[in-house]
């Protein structure tokens, strides 16, 4: 599997996304996008805790998504991540996935994330950082082949925020026009509940 058949997180990633690897992408006929990476990308400033904000296709089965990105091992360069949300069905918080990210040595910018446990164990593909302000928000995107359809593959964009709050209008509309611009639908997206009546009421939270 090339780089170019596939692009991010995942943030999780890809993560959250996969309360089951259906509802956190959507379909998408003929080849995936060339997007290129951040340039220069900084994995030690990566490292610490997102919210995840939106993603493509349905955000209604969980809420409060976040992701715990553990710094860089030194002996081989990876990264710990723990993806924690809270299921509609339940006002519990857990850590329900765990895996690591092993960033490319050749652009900086790309990574592949294998789940190590979890409803995803063994999963594991390339990703691509899109945009990133390392302090606000990060923007991932993946592209893989679909395991059932030939010719057709499976998009997963991620927006991640350093803070619970929404994003600015701006910083949306940037992330949008830079989509749009590589040809990706940005009005696929669908919002998680992140606000505060629901995640800091979440019973017996387990902090990532």
């Amino acid at each position: 599997m090339t780089w170019i058949n596939v692009f991010v997180f995942l943030s999780a990633i890809v993560l959250v996304l996969l309360n089951t690897v259906t509802k956190g992408q959507l379909p998408k006929e003929g080849e995936c996008v060339d997007i290129p990476a951040v340039e220069k990308c900084d994995w030690h400033k990566i490292a610490g805790k997102w919210f995840i904000q939106q993603r493509f296709g349905d955000t209604s089965h969980i809420s409060c998504p976040e992701l715990q990105i553990y710094p860089i091992k030194e002996e081989d360069g990876t990264l710990d991540v723990y993806i924690g949300y809270l299921n509609k069905s339940s006002t519990e918080f857990n850590n329900h996935f765990y895996g690591v990210y092993s960033p490319s040595s050749t652009d900086s910018g790309r990574a592949v994330f294998e789940a190590v446990s979890g409803p995803a164990k063994d999963l594991y593909f390339p990703f691509t950082v899109v945009d990133i302000d390392y302090q606000e928000y990060m923007l991932v995107y993946t592209c893989i082949p679909h395991p059932k359809r030939a010719g057709t593959n499976i998009e997963f964009v991620i927006i991640y925020s350093r803070k619970r709050d929404k994003l600015t209008a701006e910083i949306k509309n940037r992330m949008s026009r830079l989509l749009n611009k590589y040809g990706v639908n940005a009005t696929n997206f669908s919002s998680f509940d992140q606000s505060k009546e629901t995640c800091e009421a979440k019973a017996e939270k387990v902090e990532l």
